[in-house]
């Protein structure tokens, strides 16, 4: 791939992608220029990966055939000001901030303008990720599949329509905080009952680890696989119970719903 990336506000996540996209040789690094609030930061990123340290935005999308946005949503107006004049007329513009619908990328940029809505989750940072791309109207099937590519270097990628994302955030960017909190819990349940606090972390994270595994490789429902656990009269089903009592599965469904609203709310 001969393509020239650049990604503006290259930090944690971008940092994640960058790396994925470097290892899975989709781009040469000599032909990545990235910028970032914090130069220090930049030009250590420059120095270990190869790519470039632009002196501003604008610079760095001068050549670019791919345009990462990853400032914060607060700072897109700024950004689309400086760099829209700086653009090339058939540059890929990828938005990964949560809040920034389609319609407001492009009012910014222009319902011409090639862009995508993309959102990962925090995995991607270890190749693990969860992503959802959606492009505009402008975007040819060769673009989109270039762009899910990119995306796949950092884990897993799904395309879906732009009404869908409140949803897809809540269940896949928001939710790894419920399940560290879930780990969390187990973790120190299983320190109460004697375990070393090093060896109950990693016990529960590793279970939570196989489980995911075991439903996405099996294609089996988790009802189903939760069921093959449960033994009549045994300790599993036992804790299933307390888990019902205390509202467990409503309490993970409110959780998710109130990630909706709150992004609904922010998209105004």
């Amino acid at each position: 791939m001969s393509q020239r990336l650049a990604i503006l506000g290259c930090g944690n996540m971008g940092r994640a992608i960058l790396g994925g996209i470097l290892r899975a040789g989709l781009v040469p690094a000599d032909q990545v220029r990235i910028t970032s609030l914090n130069t220090a930061d930049a030009h250590a990123m420059a120095a270990e990966l190869g790519v470039q340290v632009a002196s501003s935005n604008a610079e760095a999308v001068q050549q670019a055939d791919i345009v990462l946005l990853a400032v914060k949503p607060q700072q897109y107006a700024d950004l689309a000001a400086e760099i829209r004049p700086q653009l090339q007329p058939q540059a890929l513009l990828i938005s990964i901030a949560a809040g920034m619908s389609m319609a407001r990328l492009e009012a910014m940029y222009g319902s011409q303008a090639k862009l995508f809505h993309v959102m990962p989750n925090t995995p991607a940072l270890i190749g693990q990720g969860m992503t959802a791309v959606a492009p505009n109207a402008t975007v040819t099937a060769d673009e989109l599949a270039l762009v899910q590519s990119l995306f796949a270097a950092c884990g897993e990628v799904v395309q879906i329509g732009e009404k869908d994302f409140s949803a897809f955030m809540a269940v896949a960017s928001c939710s790894p905080a419920f399940i560290d909190i879930l780990i969390e819990s187990m973790a120190d349940a299983g320190v109460a009952a004697g375990l070393l606090r090093a060896d109950a972390q990693r016990i529960a994270a590793q279970a939570v680890a196989g489980s995911a595994r075991m439903v996405l490789e099996t294609g089996q429902h988790p009802g189903v696989l939760k069921d093959q656990v449960c033994s009549p009269g045994g300790t599993t089903i036992a804790g299933v119970n307390a888990l019902d009592a205390h509202g467990f599965r409503h309490a993970v469904k409110q959780a998710i719903a109130a990630c909706i609203a709150r992004d609904r709310e922010l998209q105004g």
